[in-house]
């Protein structure tokens, strides 16, 4: 074989025609996903390089995402809206790879993150900090592999960037609603779905930080876990109601939140007592739950607009060959019955 690969060389370790080598690597026609990543797995074995014939973003990205296996509406739209994009993306190589996890399987999820590193270039990851994670993020990055952290920042050195929300400015924002929404001052209850989420603590934080400033009328409770499970966050929601007669709104920066309306619901049929209530979206039945006025605002991640910029993000920087961190902070839409 010649020192510097061709595309004859490169045809023949994918098994296909040169002229099939030459539409992939030159954009000149569409061929079947398959057929390209076929062609460009080989055209990474052998090297075939920029300057032959290939330029550096002619060889896409190869990516993977772990997310949470929850079940929830929000993760499933996400990863259709990923996969979407992806298949788009002159950048980014067909099909990637998505694996799905629980909540609490912080060494499965460091494991996954090692085992994806030997097939992809970058992953995304949705997951708790935890230090088990954040090891082996920080093992994949020495090797090479980008991690980037999505909607929850993680502490790992070697995170590549995070891409989600500003959440402290979405929990100041929840805390100004609350506090115009609310016929008089009391107590506030928060549902989160982890502690070691850093998108929920901070949502928290700015909640909490906006009513020490502004209205320290408040009592602002403790908040109760659901592990963004939905029938737990319903339990959790009946437990606030039950033991606070003085409550009057509920955020939800979390997950679980179709449970947190099942409760509400249910409450409100039993009595007259309404909260002035803010989550985070999407999920399935927002619009009855607006409708039904059991939950006021939502703040609505824009999930076709948002996983659209992820993949541009990844795919501009795996282009460019980005170093360091890259933060990447996307806006948020509020929601109301009116607007839907």
């Amino acid at each position: 074989m010649a020192s510097h690969p061709t595309m004859n060389d490169v045809a023949r370790e994918a098994g296909v025609g040169v002229a099939t080598v030459d539409r992939v690597i030159n954009r000149r026609a569409p061929v079947k996903p398959a057929t390209q990543q076929r062609v460009m797995d080989a055209a990474r074995r052998l090297g075939f390089s920029a300057g032959k014939g290939m330029t550096s973003s002619a060889v896409p990205c190869r990516l993977g995402f772990i997310l949470l296996d929850s079940g929830a509406e929000f993760y499933r739209q996400f990863s259709e809206q990923l996969r979407f994009h992806a298949e788009r993306s002159a950048h980014i190589a067909a099909n990637p790879h998505f694996v799905w996890l629980s909540i609490n399987a912080s060494q499965q999820i460091a494991d996954a993150i090692v085992e994806l590193a030997g097939r992809v270039d970058v992953i995304g990851i949705v997951a708790t900090d935890n230090p088990v994670v954040n090891q082996a993020i920080n093992h994949v990055q020495e090797k090479g592999v980008r991690v980037y952290t999505l909607f929850s920042e993680l502490t790992a050195s070697g995170c590549a960037g995070y891409m989600g929300l500003d959440n402290r400015k979405a929990g100041r924002t929840a805390a100004w609603m609350i506090s115009r929404l609310c016929k008089r001052p009391g107590k506030i209850g928060i549902l989160l779905g982890d502690h070691r989420f850093l998108c929920q603590e901070m949502a928290e934080i700015g909640f909490r930080s906006w009513f020490r400033e502004k209205a320290a009328e408040f009592d602002i409770l403790e908040p109760l876990r659901s592990y963004e499970d939905d029938g737990m966050a319903e339990q959790a929601t009946h437990t606030m109601l039950e033991e606070n007669s003085d409550l009057v709104a509920l955020y939800v920066p979390s997950g679980g939140v179709d449970g947190v309306v099942r409760a509400l619901l249910a409450a409100k049929k039993q009595q007259s007592r309404t909260l002035t209530v803010v989550c985070h979206g999407p999920i399935a039945h927002a619009q009855q739950a607006l409708l039904e006025e059991v939950v006021d605002v939502f703040i609505w991640h824009r999930m076709p607009a948002l996983a659209a910029e992820i993949i541009a993000a990844i795919a501009d920087d795996f282009v460019h060959e980005a170093r360091g961190n890259q933060q990447r902070y996307l806006p948020f839409d509020i929601l109301t019955v009116e607007n839907f």
